[in-house]
């Protein structure tokens, strides 16, 4: 019974630990959407992170305003 178990457990276990690898990988170097954007026809350039949006000014009447950056 025990042998039976560890039959089907390890590969599980493996098949698991891989498809876990695999995915951490392809989301930590983003290298699912180097291929999309090769497919549809893209330059093979790094892809730069999204520019920052600009902050709206804070609101003329009261509230909490937090320090300017300097």
């Amino acid at each position: 019974m025990n042998l039976l178990t560890l039959a089907i457990t390890y590969p599980l276990w493996a098949s698991v630990t891989s498809v876990v690898y695999y995915d951490l990988r392809v989301r930590n170097e983003g290298f699912d959407l180097h291929l999309l954007a090769q497919g549809m026809g893209a330059e093979a350039t790094r892809f730069e992170s999204a520019p920052e949006r600009p902050v709206a000014p804070p609101p003329e009447s009261g509230g909490f305003t937090p320090p300017s950056a300097q």
